[in-house]
């Protein structure tokens, strides 16, 4: 997956989601990824 994770920074979409919490947290964080792309 590096290599993968490498070309989404250099593309310049990468988001680092935490996959610890509540479901409702990790969805408001997938979420909120997304509304920056």
């Amino acid at each position: 997956t590096a290599p993968l994770i490498d070309w989404y920074k250099n593309e310049g979409k990468y988001q680092h989601i935490h996959g610890l919490g509540t479901m409702d947290a990790i969805f408001a964080d997938i979420v909120a990824a997304v509304e920056k792309l």
